[in-house]
């Protein structure tokens, strides 16, 4: 996905890299928290296209990227 490693389920991405970031669907709910962590910010792979319920979590808050992965893959499979 935009020239990015990705992971799926069910064929529908959940998560993937961008640069040394990490990317989550995480919904409206999900993508709301996790904007409450600093740094984090929508993804917009292109300028000025944000894409829905999804997230860019900088390198700074690597200890998550498990918990976010699973709150992902829990959304994507419900």
């Amino acid at each position: 996905m935009f020239g990015m490693p990705i992971v799926k389920v069910r064929d529908k991405v959940f998560a993937g890299t961008f640069g040394d970031a990490m990317t989550f669907k995480l919904g409206e709910d999900g993508t709301a928290k996790a904007l409450r962590l600093k740094g984090v910010e929508p993804l917009e792979p292109m300028a000025g296209r944000s894409m829905k319920g999804w997230v860019l979590v900088p390198l700074e808050h690597a200890k998550r990227w498990s918990a976010l992965a699973e709150q992902a893959w829990t959304f994507m499979t419900t």
